[in-house]
């Protein structure tokens, strides 16, 4: 007998629930323990894990708290970038665009000009790294 399809992904791939769970329990650092450990293994899952992340609640806030503790922070530069993006796309929420008011079709774009600056500054900073270079594909789209 088939399975049922999950559409949480925290079921279907096993770090992400601990990626989750750090999150909840409001600990940058538990966070960062399984991103950095996902990235080790293979940087698509990095990217896989920072998208569910971002639509964690709280993970803005949680981010946001730690770039104000420790500016110099990549990852969490990065992840803040991803969360801006993440905030971005909910303000239009999943509505076509002839529903979009043109207040939220502002906001959506500001926030994408947020996490692209702070983009381009990490893609400096770290060329090699690939996670900035897909956010960035995602903020030009």
């Amino acid at each position: 007998m088939p399975s049922e399809p999950h559409s949480d992904l925290g079921q279907v791939i096993g770090e992400l629930a601990a990626v989750r769970t750090a999150i909840r329990s409001g600990s940058y650092q538990a966070l960062t323990d399984q991103l950095l450990s996902l990235l080790d293994r293979d940087e698509r899952l990095m990217a896989i894990a920072g998208g569910f992340a971002a639509d964690e609640p709280g993970f803005y806030e949680l981010v946001e708290s730690q770039l104000a503790a420790v500016p110099s922070d990549i990852l969490a530069m990065a992840l803040f970038a991803q969360a801006r993006i993440a905030r971005g796309w909910s303000i239009c929420g999943k509505l076509p665009a002839e529903h979009v008011s043109a207040e939220q079709f502002e906001q959506f774009v500001a926030q994408l000009n947020r996490a692209e600056s702070t983009l381009i500054e990490l893609c400096a900073l770290e060329p090699s790294w690939s996670y900035p270079w897909y956010l960035r594909l995602i903020t030009a789209r």
